[in-house]
């Protein structure tokens, strides 16, 4: 590894253990970060689990550390909470041949339960990268991924418990139907993930970094 890119690494590490809630170094100056944390958390963990996998197979400590604590930060509510406005209006949805009208339409603030398919591809991509990794099975167990919400909205405190093979279950649910009639992800960003199912977590979790692999060819 050269100079910069074990920089780049140890950056990633020390904001990796930013306190819960702090954001401080999650955003530049030339984008700001507006609520789309998902996005920088979720490639700072791409980037981790790529360069374990390519670069310092042998070395894991700083790697997985940095990855587990990224995950935690995936399910602070300044990350997901958004998803109960998002939800409500996050596709044009065709009932008795009109659109929702995202004024009345509740929404939910479960961001797993259904749609939401970005988010749920990020934590369940970066978690079976950990698994096939490290041969880690934590984000197995029940209540792994857990989102708390305590807004003023609701009945005191809901938490919303989740395993990486129930967020597995949840997207191909929705999204292996031979017809894609609806999209329903993050309005501000549509990007093609939502259009390929996710890979199953029984079926050798080497998702991408095993293709990317594959795509480079011999050294």
């Amino acid at each position: 590894m050269t100079d910069k890119e074990i920089g780049h690494i140890r950056h990633i590490a020390r904001l990796s253990l930013n306190p819960w809630g702090d954001w401080t170094g999650f955003d530049t100056v030339y984008n700001p970060l507006q609520g789309e944390k998902m996005f920088v958390i979720s490639f700072m963990a791409y980037t981790l689990e790529l360069a374990q996998h390519e670069l310092t197979p042998a070395y894991h400590e700083i790697y997985r550390t940095s990855i587990e604590n990224l995950l935690k930060k995936m399910q602070h509510p300044d990350v997901w909470y958004p998803w109960m406005f998002e939800s409500r209006h996050g596709s044009v949805e065709e009932i008795k041949g009109e659109p929702v009208d995202w004024m009345t339409n509740p929404g939910w603030i479960d961001p797993i339960l259904k749609d939401n398919i970005q988010f749920k591809a990020y934590i369940q991509q970066i978690a079976a990268a950990y698994q096939m990794l490290y041969g880690d099975k934590r984000y197995e167990q029940p209540g792994a991924f857990t989102f708390k919400w305590t807004g003023g909205m609701s009945n005191g405190q809901m938490n919303f418990r989740y395993t990486l093979t129930d967020i597995t279950r949840t997207s191909m649910r929705k999204w292996w139907i031979p017809t894609l009639s609806v999209l329903r992800v993050n309005p501000a960003v549509c990007s093609g993930s939502a259009m390929h199912p996710p890979t199953p977590v029984s079926s050798s979790t080497t998702i991408s970094m095993a293709r990317i692999t594959a795509m480079r060819g011999p050294r």
